[in-house]
Parts: C-alpha cells; sequence; structure tokens
C-alpha cells in the first residue's frame, strides 16, 4: 500500500555497448520524525544482502530487527548511529527462506517503524 510520504524508484545502468537494464522497484519511506529524515531498504548488488539506509536528524540509538512470519526473531542488531545518512548492511540474508519477512527499525527506543519484506 502506497503513502504519501513513499517514493518509488528504479535504477537505470547503461553498459558501455549500450545495452540498458533496470533494477527491480525500490522504495524510500519520508519520515519527518524528531530524529529521523528518511529509511529505505535496499539490496546489496553484490551478494544481494538487505541493506537498510537511515538518514538520521540527530545521533542516535538504533536497533534493527528482522523477523519472521510466525514472529521468530532472524535477526537483531544494536547501532549508535551518526546524524547523517547511514548504511547498515544485515550479513547472510541472502540466506533466507523465501517467504514474508517484517523489518523493524527502532530509533531511540521510540520511534518505531516496520516493513514487510518478501524473500523470494
Amino acid at each position: 500500500m502506497a503513502r504519501n510520504n513513499d517514493l518509488y524508484y528504479r535504477l537505470k545502468q547503461v553498459d558501455a555497448n549500450g545495452e540498458t537494464t533496470y533494477s527491480k522497484v525500490l522504495i524510500t519511506r519520508m519520515y519527518n520524525t524528531r530524529s529521523l529524515a528518511s529509511l529505505s531498504i535496499t539490496p546489496d548488488p553484490v551478494v544481494n544482502d538487505i541493506l537498510v539506509n537511515v538518514q538520521l536528524k540527530l545521533r542516535s540509538y538504533i536497533v534493527i530487527k528482522l523477523t519472521d512470519k510466525t514472529g521468530n526473531v532472524v535477526l537483531q542488531k544494536s547501532i549508535k548511529a551518526d546524524d547523517e545518512f547511514n548504511t547498515y548492511k544485515l550479513d547472510d540474508t541472502h540466506q533466507l527462506q523465501p517467504g514474508l519477512y517484517n523489518l523493524e527499525i527502532i530509533v531511540n527506543s521510540n520511534e518505531r517503524m516496520n516493513m514487510t519484506l518478501q524473500k523470494s
């Protein structure tokens, strides 16, 4: 479901021989909270792990939690982040089984953002 603060985009690559390819459609969710400006989830182009891109307005403590459809925690990462654009790689997520997952980003223990991800 699209929200007013969702931006959809895809990347276009033109090779030296003129061949053009496009990435999958990606999403960036814009926020205007006390500490968060934007959040986007993208695949790492090298190994296809999940990249979490967080733009912060101030230094913050972030918890990234990935759960499967039954609520089991698959991965959890805690980070002290600077007030800038930060990218965090969720190692080994390319090995996840196909299915639905919930990605929760918690900023300073009081701002929560949830995104549903589908691994195919």
